[in-house]
């Protein structure tokens, strides 16, 4: 039960988080509607519930598959495997990633900040983002690739909140500064850390 014929339990729980994300950033938390959810994956709202126990346990799941999508297309991209060249690319997107993604993050805080219940499973995610930044920090300070003198975690946080505050400005509609401006600021910032 939960799946369409012919369908995995991974396609369909993919499927699922598809229209999941898509209703979320286009409707709102509050707006987003289950029905609309199953519609858009063309399901009942029995396939999500049999693989979610509520609206807030989807978002959550929409987030943290969006976000492991975008990290592992992101390190794709990372000749090497680089944390810093990691760190660089990321940066150089930050101000320009697309509404979608925009849109789902600040679903995401909004309802959070109603719900402890989702407030403690989207920071747990946040978290491991960071520690996994900080991991990779470690890394490279062991391999004298990255400074030891600073605290990975200090900067793993830092990185954070960078890549939390480029998603409310865009939220806001504030412009960036063009591209070749801002990859200065991003070279002289990875630079200090290395």
């Amino acid at each position: 039960m939960g799946r369409i014929a012919g369908l995995s339990a991974e396609d369909t729980k993919k499927r699922l988080l598809e229209a999941a994300a898509d209703i979320f950033a286009e409707s709102g938390y509050e707006g987003a509607k289950v029905s609309q959810i199953a519609k858009r994956a063309g399901m009942t709202t029995g396939a999500i519930y049999s693989h979610y126990e509520n609206k807030g346990s989807l978002l959550c799941d929409a987030i943290r598959e969006h976000g492991k999508t975008a990290l592992l297309n992101l390190l794709a991209t990372v000749p090497g495997g680089s944390p810093l060249e990691l760190l660089r690319i990321a940066g150089y997107q930050l101000p320009f990633k697309s509404p979608e993604d925009v849109a789902l993050v600040i679903e995401a805080a909004v309802a959070a900040r109603r719900d402890d219940e989702l407030s403690h499973a989207i920071g747990s995610d946040v978290k491991l983002q960071e520690n996994f930044i900080k991991e990779l920090l470690e890394d490279a300070q062991q391999k004298g690739e990255v400074s030891s003198s600073l605290p990975a975690d200090a900067v793993a946080h830092l990185a954070m909140i960078i890549g939390l505050g480029s998603v409310i400005t865009r939220a806001l509609k504030i412009e960036p500064p063009d591209s070749k401006s801002w990859e200065i600021v991003i070279d002289r910032l990875i630079a200090s850390i290395s």
